[in-house]
């Protein structure tokens, strides 16, 4: 389902179509990315300096591993909710005397893997604790790592 546009999506999108946006300053320049008013004066430079040497702020850099773990955790708790319920399915099809076993496997798989992700939740979170502490006033800060909600909101759906 596409989701709705707000009204200031209508207003921009009628402003746009109607040319009233045409005339502003700037229009048809390039950005002039070069100078950030939201950077400290005593930190322009460093700043400067690690653009043109195509490096970041720490924070930053630790910024960037902490999407790309998130997005591997949630993978993998994507793949282990979705195997342990392939597990329950197939203890459900097989013969009586046998289902108990099916499900306890089906539970113990998925007690192992979470004891496995758990470390890899750790460190996360020991990673979000010192990007939390680096970073500046203003960033939002993230948020840790609960393995037990993400598990909850993959069944959910």
């Amino acid at each position: 389902m596409k989701p709705r546009k707000s009204n200031i999506d209508d207003a921009l999108s009628k402003a746009l179509n109607n040319g009233l946006l045409d005339n502003l300053p700037g229009a048809g320049k390039p950005l002039n990315l070069s100078e950030d008013s939201n950077i400290p004066d005593d930190q322009r430079l460093a700043y400067r300096i690690l653009k043109a040497n195509d490096m970041a702020p720490e924070w930053v850099e630790m910024g960037k591993v902490l999407e790309k773990k998130k997005r591997d955790l949630l993978a993998k708790i994507k793949k282990l909710v979705a195997t342990e319920q392939n597990m329950m399915a197939k203890a459900e099809i097989a013969p009586e005397n046998q289902r108990f076993a099916h499900r306890q496997n089906a539970k113990d798989y998925f007690q192992a893997g979470k004891r496995k992700l758990s470390h890899a939740k750790d460190e996360y979170n020991r990673i979000v604790t010192d990007y939390n502490l680096k970073v500046p006033s203003g960033v939002e800060h993230r948020h840790y790592f609960r393995i037990e909600h993400e598990i909850n909101r993959l069944r959910e759906t």
